[in-house]
């Protein structure tokens, strides 16, 4: 059944986001032009040629007036994006129904054990699906035992899903306590018990994407780090698409369990035996979604499709082998960092079958605009540097 896309008036959140941007292109190309928020004007999605308007909207997501602002634009569908976004719509739930405004959104319960990491590997042993070792940090009375008891490296880490990356690699014991230390005064809004100790899994990172309707599993897509930002271990900042049963069968499993609904992201880890272990799930839109989208899997249209009431039957087809970089959202750092990769990414910018997201014709007004923030950004990080 053809969806009538004029009924569609659309808001994506985020707007300053690449992968809001990666989902506002999508929907651009099956004829939906949507709304973008952002707290403040010329956001990078503002940008775009695929942009209907941008709504600013500095207040609190999850308050009654920021429903009444959406009504004013006669919203129909709210697509979020970052993990504060689907936590605000959240505690909107009943207030979008009674607005007539679809948000696909996973069950509450659901949502919290994916945001938590010791929740997710809980349940994750529970189903047999291998995770590394976490050890939980209450206060620092346990530091001690904890030092001695903890394998090296290790990984000190933000227990809860923030919106943003805290993440430390701790070599061995004499670096143990300065490290958390100087995390924590670095985050003093944070207390040792938001934190957890992960165990250092040495290899490379893969991801299980989905979509869910329901608790029945839509399109699928898997891909492989081929460089992290950090390149100890971090984000995408280029992936190749791949095929591995154990991927579909782990990351399928877990959300079985979960009786998702919505989009997500499996992380995974493969060791030096080939084994995958599960680090964690993103119960929202994730930072390489790119990759998928212009692999062929267009999950934020099976959102649109699924709030018109349209079927999501499962697919696991996609295009494969398709690289995929983001040059100005982490890969040219990765470069400063890691000089060894330069012949790799030279073979990324002159490989035809490798694409970016520095749209260069049909959308390249966002392409100027991050070209102009990585340069400032740089800018800054020289005078920094210098001073």
């Amino acid at each position: 059944m053809h969806l009538d896309v004029t009924t569609s008036n659309i808001l994506i959140t985020d707007a300053n986001y690449k992968h809001s941007l990666g989902i506002l292109r999508s929907l651009g190309k099956k004829g939906i032009k949507a709304h973008v928020l952002s707290k403040q004007k010329k956001s990078l999605c503002s940008y775009s040629t695929f942009c209907k308007s941008e709504l600013v909207f500095d207040g609190d997501l999850s308050s009654s007036a920021f429903i009444d602002y959406v009504k004013s634009f006669k919203i129909t569908q709210i697509i979020p994006v970052g993990v504060n976004s689907f936590r605000a719509m959240l505690k909107l739930k009943e207030h979008l129904k009674q607005a007539n405004i679809h948000c696909i959104l996973p069950p509450d319960d659901a949502f919290q054990i994916c945001t938590s990491k010791h929740q997710t590997s809980e349940i994750a042993q529970t189903l047999k699906i291998p995770t590394p070792q976490i050890w939980r940090l209450t206060n620092a009375s346990n530091l001690d035992h904890l030092q001695d008891q903890v394998s090296y490296p290790c990984v000190f880490k933000a227990e809860e899903e923030l919106g943003g990356s805290i993440v430390r690699y701790i070599q061995s014991p004499s670096q143990f306590k300065q490290v958390i230390n100087d995390t924590l005064s670095k985050h003093s809004n944070m207390s040792l018990s938001h934190f957890i100790l992960q165990e250092y899994l040495e290899g490379d990172g893969y991801g299980f994407f989905a979509v869910y309707n329901q608790g029945a599993c839509g399109n699928t897509f898997q891909h492989h780090r081929r460089r992290e930002l950090p390149p100890s271990g971090g984000y995408s900042v280029a992936a190749e698409s791949v095929i591995e049963p154990k991927l579909l069968q782990y990351g399928k499993k877990i959300l079985d369990s979960l009786n998702w609904h919505g989009v997500a992201m499996v992380e995974f880890k493969q060791n030096k035996n080939g084994e995958f272990f599960l680090l964690e799930i993103n119960p929202k839109f994730w930072g390489s979604l790119d990759i998928a989208l212009e692999a062929g899997v267009n999950f934020p249209y099976e959102l649109v499709k699924m709030a018109n009431g349209q079927d999501t039957p499962f697919s696991d087809e996609y295009r494969y082998p398709f690289k995929y970089f983001w040059p100005l959202n982490g890969d040219f750092d990765h470069l400063i960092q890691n000089p060894r990769s330069l012949l790799s990414i030279v073979k990324d910018i002159f490989n035809p079958n490798s694409h970016s997201n520095l749209w260069l014709f049909t959308d390249f007004r966002p392409t100027l605009r991050l070209w102009r923030l990585f340069i400032v950004s740089n800018f800054k990080k020289i005078c920094r540097k210098i001073t």
